[in-house]
This record gives structure tokens, C-alpha cells and sequence, in this order.
């Protein structure tokens, strides 16, 4: 009956013993995660804020910043971020649908906003379509990442 007795008590302690650390562990993996999604947030969120005052003509936006958000955000996320109807975009600006492509790039833009090379094929879209202020906003976007860029000396 005391070698029953014993051999739950040792069974008990060996299972605290081995399932302890796995819980801690467990923990602080939900932990890291929670911390992980709140980051990914925060710097989609940033990055979101500085997009929508570009778009609104806010000329204090430095550019530099912009970047550095879109970076952070794309680091903190676990995934590679896929804008949605990219590849449709790409399609419409190999078929010279300048009209479709734009209207998809101001999708594709929310993701990309500092994809210096997607502004200047919308910028030409735009001059395409006879729409010279949309053109030179995009060119201008297109100048100012390169010139923010080119400005940290590191590229």
C-alpha cells in the first residue's frame, strides 16, 4: 500500500516536473506572439498615418520616416505582405489598360506606397490618360522616395 502511495506521489511530481517548463515555455511563446501582433499593428499604423497625409498634400511628411514605417511594418510581420490585385494591376499595365491599371496601382499603393518604380508606371498611366496633376503627383512622390533615399547615404 506505502509502495502505491509512493509511486503516485512520484508520478505526480515527476509530471509537475515535466510539465512545468513546457507551460512556461507555452507562455511565453503567447507572450512573444501578443507582443509580435501589437508591433505589427503599431507599424502598420504609422506607416498607414504617413500614407494618408502624402495623399492628402501634406508637404511635411519626411520621407525618410515614410520609408523607415514601411520597413518596420514589413519586418514585424511574419509573412511576406501581398498587395491584393497586384498581379491583376501588372496585367493591366502590360495590356496598356492604363484606366484599370491606375485604378488597381491606388490599390496596390496602400501596400506599396514606397515603391518608387510603381509610381513612376502610374505616373506614366496618368500622362497617358491626359491627367496631368495625377501624373505629377506621382512623379513627385517618385522624386522625393529617391531623394530620401539617396539622402542617408545608405540606401
Amino acid at each position: 500500500m506505502t509502495d502505491l502511495i509512493t509511486n503516485k506521489i512520484f508520478l505526480y511530481f515527476a509530471a509537475l516536473f515535466l510539465f512545468l517548463p513546457c507551460s512556461l515555455v507555452f507562455g511565453r511563446q503567447t507572450e512573444q506572439t501578443l507582443k509580435s501582433a501589437n508591433d505589427e499593428l503599431a507599424a502598420k499604423q504609422i506607416y498607414d498615418s504617413l500614407v494618408r497625409k502624402v495623399k492628402a498634400g501634406d508637404s511635411t511628411v519626411a520621407f525618410i520616416e515614410l520609408i523607415a514605417a514601411a520597413s518596420d511594418w514589413d519586418l514585424s510581420t511574419k509573412t511576406v505582405i501581398k498587395a491584393p490585385n497586384r498581379d491583376a494591376m501588372v496585367e493591366a499595365f502590360k495590356k496598356k489598360d492604363y484606366k484599370k491599371a491606375t485604378e488597381l496601382a491606388a490599390q496596390v499603393l496602400d501596400y506599396e506606397f514606397t515603391n518608387r518604380s510603381l509610381h513612376r508606371a502610374t505616373e506614366n498611366a496618368y500622362i497617358k490618360l491626359g491627367d496631368k496633376v495625377r501624373a505629377e503627383f506621382h512623379h513627385n512622390i517618385a522624386e522625393k522616395l529617391l531623394s530620401a533615399l539617396l539622402s542617408t547615404g545608405d540606401g
